[in-house]
């Protein structure tokens, strides 16, 4: 035959069945209860529901606790959140600034090389206009000839202008 398992065995050795034991069996001696069940039953389920009524409320206090933490953390992460995106955006102007002074270099860069190819090119052309000594003392030679026949040429005509001054005058002295 299979031994019979005691109700509530793993309550038996515990302080709180000590002592509702106790107060049962006070109740019991001083006639102010009858039990209809075997103590062992009704002790056992006291403790039974005294432990869990404990752990209901130390439950409901580890969930109040954990609820505040969870609380905390939400709002740790709220400001991490603003912190993060304050940090990414100073980031963003850092690069932002190294990005537009990188194009101010490009474009400096470019207008000096624009300046170097002009200078080149004007040279290119210049040496296309390359004009030996010899044949630019004989351009000098002709041009100084030619302010000599220009100031011959003005000369004359100083005195032609004269002259037809002179026989104007003349010709109305004779209308006259």
């Amino acid at each position: 035959m299979p031994i019979k398992e005691i109700p509530y065995q793993q309550h038996q050795n515990t302080e709180e069945w000590a002592i509702i034991a106790n107060l049962l069996a006070e109740l019991k001696n001083n006639q102010d209860i009858e039990l209809k069940t075997a103590p062992e039953y009704v002790v056992g389920y006291l403790v039974e529901r005294l432990r869990n009524k404990g752990e209901g409320q130390e439950l409901q206090k580890k969930v109040k606790e954990l609820e505040i933490k969870i609380i905390s953390l939400q709002e740790t992460n709220q400001i991490l959140r603003k912190d993060l995106g304050y940090w990414q955006d100073k980031q963003l102007e850092k690069e932002l600034k190294a990005h537009k002074e990188t194009i101010k270099k490009l474009q400096r860069e470019k207008q000096e090389l624009i300046e170097k190819y002009t200078r080149l090119e004007n040279q290119r052309q210049n040496s296309n206009n390359y004009l030996s000594m010899p044949n630019l003392y004989a351009l000098i030679s002709k041009h100084k000839k030619f302010q000599t026949i220009q100031k011959v040429y003005n000369h004359q005509e100083i005195k032609e202008r004269e002259f037809l001054k002179k026989l104007l005058n003349e010709l109305w002295s004779f209308a006259g």
